[in-house]
């Protein structure tokens, strides 16, 4: 918000990413230029690794496995337009360049769900 010329380019991963929804709700209502990659591999491992901090065993099955489809989500929730899954490093390279560039006359928020 302070540099509104400048992209800003945020890497998470899908379970942490769990812990900041609002985040995201937050660059679109403000239509900040963030282009937020997502790393998906579906497992809420940020969850499992404090409970194994806390010493408390395992969270459970329920624990993993229903992390959402960040690009369907966005889209309906959050985002809106402008988002994309790449499944390929070239593809990841192609959604960041036109991420970073707000897509053709598009200004806000861009997310891109890296399925892994």
């Amino acid at each position: 918000m302070a540099c509104p010329d400048r992209r800003v380019l945020c890497l998470s991963a899908d379970g942490s990413g769990m812990y900041t929804a609002q985040a995201l709700w937050t660059m679109a209502r403000e239509s900040l230029n963030v282009t937020t990659v997502v790393f998906a591999n579906r497992d809420y491992a940020v969850l499992k690794r404090e409970f194994t901090y806390l010493g408390i065993g395992s969270p459970g099955a329920r624990a993993g496995g229903d992390v959402r489809d960040w690009t369907s989500r966005s889209r309906l929730d959050t985002i809106g337009e402008g988002n994309g899954s790449a499944r390929h490093p070239s593809e990841l390279a192609g959604c960041i360049r036109e991420g970073a560039t707000g897509g053709v006359g598009r200004e806000g928020p861009t997310l891109i769900e890296v399925p892994l």
